[in-house]
This record gives structure tokens, C-alpha cells and sequence, in this order.
């Protein structure tokens, strides 16, 4: 099926809206979806190879024992005193 939209690329994109006459439905391709601002352009994707990179390159944080001394005391409510 094609974009409702551009009537150019193959609809992925299906959305139904809701409207006091009922509901419409709308078949759109990437393209238009992202034009349309139904979906986010892909700005802050990355790779696999990016994934896997950053969790094996990963060096854990070393804690030092007098921060687990540091521990805030636990809230407590005035009336429940």
C-alpha cells in the first residue's frame, strides 16, 4: 500500500485517528511520518557496533569505603514523631 501523503514510498506507518466522526486511518511511509513529526528523525540512533563497543570499553567506577559511610539519614515526617 502506498503513503497516503507522498503516494511515492510503501506506507510502514499506521496510524488511526479518533475523531468525533469516528476514526480515520492513515497510512504513511517513514519519510512522511517523520515530516509529519509522528516520528523522531533518527539523530541520536546508533550502531551496533557503537553498543557493543561502549559496553565493552566500559571501565567500571571504583568506590572508596569511607563513601559508603557517607549515607544520608532516611526523611521522616514531623507528624509521625
Amino acid at each position: 500500500m502506498l503513503c497516503d501523503e507522498c503516494h511515492k514510498h510503501e506506507a510502514s506507518i499506521y496510524v488511526t485517528e479518533i475523531t468525533s466522526q469516528g476514526q480515520i486511518e492513515h497510512h504513511l511511509c517513514e519519510f512522511c511520518a517523520t515530516k509529519l513529526g509522528l516520528l523522531a528523525e533518527k539523530q541520536n540512533v546508533f550502531s551496533i557496533n557503537d553498543f557493543l563497543s561502549g559496553i565493552f570499553n566500559h571501565e567500571p567506577k571504583t568506590t572508596k569505603h569511607s563513601d559508603t559511610n557517607n549515607f544520608k539519614k532516611p526523611l521522616i515526617c514531623p507528624s509521625h514523631n
